[in-house]
C-alpha cells in the first residue's frame, strides 16, 4: 500500500515539475472550453494471454468485458481541465477447467465447468493537466487524477449460489494522449496507471447466508482493463 501511494505522489509530482518546467506553455486546450464526449472499450482475454498466474498448472478460462462512457469537461484553466464521467460496464467469465498447486504444498484445487457475469456504473470527477507536442495544438499528452465511485453486482450465469454486490471508492491516475482530427472533434486514448482504492462488499443466497467484507488495496502497473478509447466534441 505504501509502494503504491508513493507512486501515486511521485506521479503528481512529475506532473507538476512539467508543468513548471514550461512543457505546458504551448497551448493545447484554451480556457473556458466546454467538451462533451464518449469512450468505449471492449475486448476479452484468456488463460493463454496471461503469465500472471504462476502457480496455475493447468487453465482453460476466458474473460468477456465492454464499457461505454460520457463524459463533460470545462478548461477552467489553459491547459487545465475538470470532467466528470459516468460509465456502464458489463463482464462475462468461463472457467472450462482449472487446477491448482500452492508453494508445493500440497494445497491443491480443481475448478472446472464454472460461468459468471459481472454488470455495474461508475462516477468519476476527474483533473487533467494536457502538454502540446506542437504550436498548432493538434496532438497532445495528458495526466488524469480521479476520484472515482463504482457500484457492481455479480452472479453464476446458472444455478442457485450466491450473489454479490460492491461499492468501491477510489483515487487513480491515468496518462494518455490526444488528437484533433478537426477543430472542434478530437480522439483520445489513455490507460490506467496506478490506484488506491476501498472496496465494500456483501453477498447474500449462498450456504453460508449472508456476508460483508471490506478490502483496501492498490495497484501500480498497465491495467489493460482500463484502457479507453474516446471521441470528444467542443463548443
Amino acid at each position: 500500500m505504501r509502494r503504491i501511494f508513493l507512486t501515486l505522489a511521485l506521479l503528481y509530482a512529475v506532473c507538476g515539475s512539467m508543468a513548471a518546467r514550461g512543457f505546458n506553455d504551448v497551448l493545447f486546450m484554451p480556457r473556458g472550453q466546454w467538451s462533451v464526449g464518449l469512450q468505449g472499450v471492449a475486448g476479452s482475454l484468456s488463460s493463454s494471454d496471461s503469465d500472471y498466474m504462476l502457480v496455475i498448472t493447468g487453465a482453460d478460462a476466458s474473460v468477456r468485458f465492454a464499457r461505454i462512457a460520457v463524459e463533460g469537461a470545462y478548461a477552467y484553466k489553459d491547459n487545465r481541465e475538470l470532467g466528470l464521467r459516468f460509465s456502464y460496464y458489463n463482464a462475462s467469465a468461463n472457467i472450462d477447467h482449472l487446477t491448482a498447486d500452492l508453494m508445493n504444498e500440497g494445497m491443491n484445487f480443481d475448478v472446472s465447468g464454472v460461468t459468471a457475469a459481472a454488470k455495474g456504473c461508475a462516477a468519476t470527477l476527474y483533473h487533467r493537466n494536457y502538454f502540446g507536442l506542437d504550436a498548432a495544438g493538434v496532438i497532445g499528452l495528458f495526466c488524469d487524477f480521479s476520484l472515482g465511485y463504482r457500484v457492481s453486482s455479480s452472479a453464476p450465469s446458472a444455478g442457485a449460489a450466491a450473489t454479490s454486490s460492491s461499492h468501491r471508492f477510489s483515487l487513480g491516475f491515468a496518462p494518455g494522449v490526444k488528437v484533433f482530427m478537426m477543430d472542434r472533434v478530437s480522439l483520445s486514448l489513455s490507460i490506467g496507471l496506478a490506484s488506491l482504492y476501498a472496496d465494500f462488499s456483501g453477498s447474500r443466497g449462498g450456504d453460508n447466508g449472508p456476508g460483508k467484507s471490506t478490502r483496501f488495496g492498490g495497484k501500480a502497473d498497465l491495467n489493460l482493463a482500463d484502457l479507453n478509447f474516446g471521441l470528444n466534441f467542443y463548443f
